[in-house]
């Protein structure tokens, strides 16, 4: 994936990032804007889910999805014991 890359966030992802505690939610953000401007962070493709994919932060996981236009939508934010449930 080239870097920089077009970034959406997907309805209900502020949602679930207000629901987190808010020092969590800005580090989660600042995380995605810097993997979407430099590729810098802890991502993997996702087996078996064409265009999926996914940013670590420690226990929590940022799930991505590309779009055939080349647009990244940011899908959801979850705790890594629910997050490919």
């Amino acid at each position: 994936m080239r870097h920089p890359v077009t970034l959406e966030w997907a309805e209900g992802v502020y949602e679930a990032l207000a629901s987190k505690d808010r020092q969590l939610a800005r580090r989660l953000q600042r995380k995605v804007a810097r993997w979407a401007e430099t590729g810098a962070g802890d991502w993997r493709a996702l087996r078996g889910e064409e265009g999926g994919s996914r940013l670590r932060d420690g226990k929590w996981r940022v799930l991505l999805f590309q779009a055939p236009s080349g647009i990244v939508y940011v899908v959801d934010v979850e705790n890594r014991d629910r997050a490919y449930r």
